[in-house]
């Protein structure tokens, strides 16, 4: 869907990836980029 729309997407993951809260992984993701 995005990329029909013509939006990039991007996948962060690692070694601890999901563990904790999605809240807290939500904060973490604009700064690991």
């Amino acid at each position: 869907r995005y990329k029909a729309d013509g939006h990039d997407t991007i996948i962060l993951a690692g070694a601890e990836y999901g563990s904790g809260s999605s809240r807290d992984w939500a904060a973490k993701g604009p700064m690991l980029l």
